[in-house]
């Protein structure tokens, strides 16, 4: 009977953790992807604002309307590669692409040990037990470093993540 209850509760424990690394790993996606998006837009008004680049050179820029128009594009640019170099978008790219892989190892790791409990649940019960919390400071110590990055505490990507996973979860039948 004890083994039973221990089961259980160590079941929900890893669940818990399993799902909480699924929504780590899901959030970095979702503001890798973001930053992705950014860095191409300033690539593309960057470059094509260069002085030497093919769009720079189109005639419609010598007249009054498209001088005009090629200052703010150009002023636009200007402050865009200001703003690229402060925020080191590429060097967050990396840093959160990396915490990408490390989080999708440990909540992999987490669904291996959540299909061994199902396959054995009482054997080895405190083994499996230590790999949880070997893997939760794993997680804990990805989570640390990539909660200091820029933009990563906003609510409406947050909730976003949670109710996809969420979704995920129940369909899964592991949560209800």
């Amino acid at each position: 009977m004890t083994n039973e209850i221990n089961y259980k509760i160590f079941r929900d424990q890893l669940i818990i953790s399993y799902h909480k690394s699924f929504f780590k790993a899901e959030l970095l996606n979702y503001w890798v992807k973001k930053f992705e998006k950014w860095d191409l837009i300033y690539k593309v008004v960057v470059g094509s604002t260069a002085s030497g680049s093919l769009v720079a050179a189109w005639a419609i820029w010598q007249t009054t309307g498209g001088k005009i128009c090629w200052s703010v594009i150009s002023g636009f640019a200007s402050i865009l590669s200001i703003w690229y170099t402060s925020v080191k978008l590429d060097k967050k790219i990396k840093t959160f692409r990396k915490s990408e892989e490390e989080i999708n190892n440990v909540k992999n790791k987490f669904k291996m040990l959540l299909d061994d409990l199902a396959a054995r649940p009482t054997s080895n019960l405190q083994e499996k037990y230590d790999k949880k919390n070997k893997y939760e400071e794993e997680m804990n110590a990805i989570s640390d470093a990539f909660h200091s990055g820029i933009f990563i505490d906003q609510k409406k990507g947050k909730d976003l993540i949670q109710k996809e996973v969420d979704e995920k979860f129940r369909k899964w039948e592991l949560i209800e």
